[in-house]
């Protein structure tokens, strides 16, 4: 995660911190630095009132406002962790079904990008899973020689599937080839002569926004996918990686094209799943 976060991202931050201050005002405890038993107290508190994601992205603005003043989060401890995760359980009755992201549901997501490395890393991601209709798993096992530029597409090579051909977008944000190119500027990096397997396409970056190495998890994708949810405003429970792949079935379906030509960009096996999809909500 880069050090500094997106414009969206610090908005969302203070109000999330401001209603911490004015609860621990309320019961008239420290919320600068606050102590582990403060904030699974409000844990406990404010998943009476809100969704699990409300609170869960709360707590990363209380560990967001500790870091910036050289304080240990208290988030970090079992307390906080076992109270946010009881949250979850309760509330998961509450959660929304994942639907079919939208172009406008991942425009607002891109335009929370900023020009960082992990936001390079993350615009790419976000339409290279889209354009491709790819799960997350996949996502994750792209290396750098899956991944081929074109003049005006990207050319992607998945197991066990044709290769699958990302045009440029309509507009410079939703173009993939203009993403992929800006986080490969970034990316490509000697391998080491004592490596030399393949190179992931999508790696960690640390908190100071250093590119570390190691490939990005599967689990690391669909967090991309739901910080990058929450910067735009909206539900990371209802739009997920599912919803990118899902999207790309509607827009696609929207603009005519056959169910056999989507099922071979996705890799759908059955065209009632693809007729499904488009219905969604």
């Amino acid at each position: 995660m880069a050090s500094t976060p997106s414009v969206n991202t610090r908005r969302a931050y203070r109000a999330d911190w401001a209603d911490f201050v004015a609860w621990c005002a309320s019961q008239r405890r420290r919320a600068l630095p606050a102590t582990p038993a403060t904030v699974a107290a409000y844990v406990a508190w404010s998943g009476e009132r809100h969704r699990p994601s409300t609170v869960h992205r709360r707590l990363a603005a209380i560990s967001f406002e500790h870091a910036a003043v050289g304080a240990p989060s208290p988030c970090r401890h079992d307390g906080v962790r076992a109270a946010d995760a009881l949250v979850a359980w309760h509330g998961r009755d509450l959660r929304s079904p994942a639907a079919p992201a939208t172009v406008d549901h991942v425009l607002s997501i891109v335009r929370c990008f900023d020009e960082s490395a992990a936001g390079r890393r993350d615009h790419a991601l976000v339409l290279v899973m889209f354009g491709a209709g790819l799960r997350r798993a996949q996502v994750a096992a792209l290396d750098l020689a899956d991944v081929r530029v074109g003049r005006r597409s990207l050319r992607i090579a998945v197991p066990a599937r044709p290769e699958i051909l990302v045009p440029a977008g309509s507009r410079p944000e939703l173009c993939a080839v203009t993403a992929w190119r800006a986080w490969l500027r970034l990316r490509s990096v000697p391998t080491p002569v004592r490596d030399p397997g393949p190179v992931p396409a999508f790696c960690p970056v640390d908190r100071f926004d250093r590119i570390q190495p190691g490939r990005l998890s599967d689990r690391g994708v669909s967090r991309v996918v739901a910080r990058a949810a929450v910067a735009a405003g909206i539900d990371p429970h209802q739009i997920t990686t599912g919803s990118l792949r899902a999207g790309l079935v509607r827009v696609a379906k929207a603009r005519g094209v056959a169910d056999d030509t989507i099922m071979r960009q996705t890799g759908h096996r059955q065209a009632r799943r693809v007729r499904e999809l488009s219905r969604s909500r």
